[in-house]
């Protein structure tokens, strides 16, 4: 297939292809899948056990697809090897979720060094920072003691987007408080995808830090003690 004719499906399809075909025999949760299962498909031929975190009601709650919010995740802490994002992290402001509550949040889920992967439209719909391609903002929400960005780039580009585009504040932008308002699109604005790859730091050990500060001070101690003990022999 031309690299002009690839519809956003098709580049979430090649890096859903791409970074989960390795995966294998892990505990995945998955974010807003929704009713596509493309992704599960994937992880359960690896031999991974699958969850869904869906905010909807698609009346399909069972042990594997559970009915909940990203900023409350209903699993023990350090639960997970893999958390992925398909195409969810830009609606999440939608349901009143900051980024920064739900990234605390799957930080907590993750086992320590383990990988929270994201693939999300920029210039298309959603958050605004999504729509206007913000990337700084975006990559700052993942905070430098949290995480490890092992992936930050842009996929394939889908089309064109040129002019002003007319965001329609009705349903949910209307009881934010948001007017109908115009985005603008430099001319050589293109959609495209966004893949990222954070991995969950390892919490420093505590006690070994305290212990090694002690070390230190103890070092510091004998060298004032050794030093004194030479000022006098010499000067008697």
């Amino acid at each position: 297939m031309k690299k002009d004719l690839l519809t956003n499906r098709d580049v979430v399809m090649h890096i859903l292809k791409r970074d989960l075909k390795d995966i294998h025999n892990k505990k995945v949760l998955e974010i807003g899948p929704g009713r596509w299962d493309f992704a599960k498909n994937i992880l359960e031929k690896n031999n991974c056990r699958w969850y869904g975190l869906e905010p909807l009601d698609f009346g399909e709650d069972n042990l594997t697809m559970i009915k909940g919010s990203v900023d409350d995740i209903p699993f023990h802490d350090s639960s997970f090897d893999i958390v992925l994002c398909n195409q969810s992290m830009e609606h999440w402001f939608e349901y009143n979720v900051s980024l920064k509550k739900a990234l605390k949040e799957i930080h907590r889920v993750l086992k320590p060094e383990s990988i929270l992967m994201i693939n999300a439209p920029i210039h298309n719909h959603g958050d605004p920072r999504f729509l206007m391609g913000e990337l700084k903002k975006i990559r700052a929400s993942f905070k430098k003691n949290m995480w490890n960005i092992l992936l930050f780039e842009k996929a394939f580009p889908d089309k064109k987007v040129q002019g002003w585009k007319k965001i329609a504040a009705n349903g949910f932008f209307s009881k934010l408080g948001y007017p109908d308002f115009l985005i603008p699109n430099p001319k050589d604005a293109t959609t495209y995808t966004l893949d990222i790859h954070a991995q969950k730091k390892k919490k420093k050990n505590k006690k070994k830090k305290s212990q090694n500060r002690s070390i230190r001070n103890l070092i510091v101690i004998l060298r004032f003690i050794k030093k004194y003990i030479r000022t006098r022999i010499t000067y008697g």
